[in-house]
């Protein structure tokens, strides 16, 4: 029985090491770069390269592009990792009433609050990608077509 505990705990552990260095950078440095006042050929190539990555369909007969794959990853995780605060809370919470140690359980549940709010983090930040990255795009267009339309007024 421990051993399937500490087995189970350990590739928790890894999936939440993989979510952090793999769904978590990415949306962050591309809202970082898009966010950037750069000239609007780079803004440009900046959206096409999230475009590219992000409705990219990993599996001819799948439907779901990569950004929703990711969004639907962190959202379970993000719900996984809320379902641990409520159990290490309870844990927490017996443990203060038993008159027992208290210190490991405070540790466990501080541990999943914390990866509770990077799961969230993670959450926000693809929702906040997707968003300014399709406001980006509109801008661009519209900025494109007032400038051509003030070149033919002249």
């Amino acid at each position: 029985g421990a051993i399937l505990v500490i087995a189970l705990s350990t590739m928790a552990l890894s999936f939440f090491k993989i979510f952090v260095w793999i769904l978590f950078p990415p949306p962050v440095i591309l809202v970082s770069l898009l966010m950037l006042p750069l000239p609007m050929v780079i803004q440009n190539g900046l959206i096409r390269l999230c475009d590219a990555l992000l409705f990219m369909r990993p599996h001819p007969g799948l439907k779901l592009t990569l950004f929703w794959m990711c969004l639907g990853t962190t959202i379970i995780t993000l719900v996984a990792c809320l379902q641990s605060v409520f159990e290490r809370m309870e844990e927490y919470q017996a443990a203060k009433h038993s008159g027992g140690t208290r210190a490991d359980a405070l540790v466990k549940l501080l541990a999943s609050e914390r990866n509770a709010w990077i799961a969230s983090c993670a959450c926000a930040s693809w929702i906040v990608l997707h968003r300014y990255r399709s406001l980006q795009k509109s801008y661009n267009i519209l900025e494109a077509r007032v400038t051509e339309e003030s070149k033919k007024d002249k």
